[in-house]
């Protein structure tokens, strides 16, 4: 239902003042529930999930699904 159509989701964290760095590709399963493990060191950053034609993507396309605040 995306236009243009996306192959992948892509999860980014991103720390106020620094460029969103990829935290790998959210795999969906048949049931459409998403799995994704990370770990980080930040303490406050935004979580955004953005639809991709490339999950190797270096940057987030404008597609987001989810965005959410993390704060300690």
């Amino acid at each position: 239902m995306l236009t243009p159509s996306a192959t992948s989701y892509v999860v980014w964290l991103e720390q106020e003042g620094s460029q969103p760095q990829s935290q790998g590709q959210l795999k969906i399963g048949d049931d459409l529930k998403g799995d994704l493990k990370s770990t980080t060191t930040l303490n406050n950053f935004k979580v955004i999930i953005t639809a991709e034609t490339d999950s190797q993507t270096k940057f987030p396309s404008e597609q987001v699904v989810l965005r959410a605040t993390v704060q300690e």
